[in-house]
C-alpha cells in the first residue's frame, strides 16, 4: 500500500456541522458516532475504534472534490490486506447491518455500521474507485475492535 493516495482531506468545520449524532473524536478531532461504549484514537496512518458488541458506528470518509463523481465505497479484511478485501456497500446503499451515503456536496460519504458483531473486528477501508488498470483506489485504513458487552443482574 506504500503508493495508496489519502482520501482524507483535512479536518473541517463539518464534523461539528453534517449531524448532531457525530461527535468529536476527542482531542484528535474526526468524528464518529459510537453507541455502547465508544472509543477512538487515531494516529499518523490508521484510525482505531473499540466499541461494545451491540453498539452501533458512522464513520465520515473525505474524499477531494476531484472524485465527487467517482464510485465510493466501504470494505473490510480481517487480516487487514486492501488486495483481499471484501466490499461490503456502495455508496447509497444498504446490505444488512452497513449503509454508505455520498454527500458529493461535502465531498465526503458516511458509512454507519449497526449491531456490532465479534466478527466485525478487522481493518476496513473508506475507498473511491480510481478507473484504469495502472491506478490505484484512493483509501483511508481504520481499525474496528469489538468488545462483549457485559451485563449484570442482580435479583432480591
Amino acid at each position: 500500500m506504500g503508493g495508496a493516495k489519502h482520501l482524507f482531506t483535512q479536518s473541517t468545520q463539518y464534523d461539528q456541522a453534517i449531524s448532531k449524532r457525530l461527535v468529536s473524536c476527542g482531542p484528535f478531532g474526526k468524528g464518529f458516532e459510537g453507541k455502547s461504549g465508544a472509543e477512538c484514537q487515531t494516529g499518523d496512518a490508521v484510525r482505531a475504534f473499540t466499541l461494545h458488541t451491540g453498539g452501533s458506528l458512522t464513520i465520515p470518509c473525505r474524499y477531494d472534490t476531484q472524485y465527487i463523481q467517482h464510485k465510493k465505497y466501504w470494505c473490510f479484511s480481517a487480516g487487514a490486506a486492501y488486495n483481499y478485501c471484501s466490499i461490503l456497500a456502495h455508496a447509497n446503499e444498504t446490505k444488512g447491518r452497513v449503509s454508505v451515503i455520498d454527500h458529493p456536496d461535502q465531498s465526503l460519504f458516511t458509512v454507519t455500521m449497526t449491531n456490532l458483531q465479534d466478527q466485525d473486528t478487522g481493518t476496513y477501508w473508506c475507498a473511491v474507485e480510481i478507473e484504469g488498470i495502472l491506478n490505484m483506489d484512493v483509501t483511508e485504513q481504520l481499525y474496528l475492535s469489538t468488545i462483549r458487552s457485559e451485563i449484570y443482574c442482580t435479583h432480591k
